[in-house]
């Protein structure tokens, strides 16, 4: 069967996930009391709330001239899922600088936040260069078993497409072998066609990804 809309399999978010299933919960450490430490508390709470009028609310005080740009904001918390807070670098009344880690994704950054003005400070720059992918060893998660990697990216594939976050198919083979498959969601929205493990996408030119 061949579906009518072509779908987007995000194939590595759901790869990503795994090292996030098996990675302990680390206690976020403190961020200094400082005008650049108060703006990067109050930013992280207001992107990963993921919630446009939060984040809205916090640009139109510590960010002004981006508030224009919400939007592109908005694409970026849901590329990345957030950040959580690995450690603080560097830290001066005006300026700090921290090792971040995406939430939906295998990068590790640093973030580099300034600020002019006391109350409310208002960042001047904030810029986030990936320092490692897959994460700094802080961060990296345990091995996991193949049993538990399968059972994660089933569970997180079942997750993403009951939120209507995802809807394809995935499959993992070594040597030949299916070790596991899935298909979830709909292949056709307009037709409701519920997606198999045969159903057939037209991808354009996205293979040029894994070449």
């Amino acid at each position: 069967m061949e579906c009518d809309t072509v779908i987007t399999v995000m194939t590595r978010r759901l790869w990503v996930v795994l090292a996030a299933l098996a990675t302990a919960a680390l206690a976020q450490p403190p961020i200094p009391d400082t005008p650049a430490g108060r703006a990067m508390s109050k930013w992280f709470e207001a992107f990963n709330s993921g919630d446009k009028e939060k984040i809205l609310a916090f640009m139109r005080v510590h960010e002004p001239d981006r508030v224009e740009h919400i939007d592109e904001t908005l694409g970026f918390r849901k590329q990345t899922g957030g950040f959580t807070l690995v450690s603080i670098k560097r830290s001066e009344p005006r300026e700090i600088e921290a090792i971040v880690k995406e939430k939906a994704g295998p990068n590790t950054a640093l973030m580099t936040l300034t600020v002019n003005g006391d109350d409310p400070p208002v960042i001047d720059s904030l810029g986030l260069r990936v320092i490692e992918e897959g994460g700094t060893a802080a961060a990296k998660p345990e091995r996991m078993s193949e049993a538990d990697a399968l059972a994660g990216l089933a569970k997180e594939a079942a997750a993403r497409a009951e939120k209507d976050a995802f809807a394809g198919t995935y499959a993992v083979a070594r040597g030949g072998k299916v070790l596991a498959q899935g298909a979830f969601g709909l292949a056709s929205r307009e037709k409701k066609t519920a997606a198999s493990i045969d159903t057939q996408y037209r991808i354009g030119s996205m293979n040029k990804m894994f070449t």
